[in-house]
């Protein structure tokens, strides 16, 4: 449906969270957001850009959050 590259997403040449976040955590994201139901019928390409950037975002955000723990 679309056809943006996404950075999660090895099919669409992105690949480079795909590589850091696991699949159980990229789920997770979706979850949080609302999108659960779209990856798992179509896919992450499935996923509209807005949603896409909104996951980024929430990605960041944990992965901030966590380094503040660990330091």
């Amino acid at each position: 449906m679309y056809a943006s590259r996404l950075p999660w997403d090895n099919k669409a040449g992105g690949g480079n969270l795909a590589k850091i976040l696991s699949e159980a955590t990229k789920m997770k994201l979706g979850e949080r957001l609302g999108v659960d139901d779209i990856v798992r019928r179509e896919g992450w390409g499935g996923v509209p850009a807005r949603q896409c950037g909104n996951l980024v975002r929430e990605a960041i955000r944990l992965a901030e959050e966590e380094l503040r723990h660990h330091l």
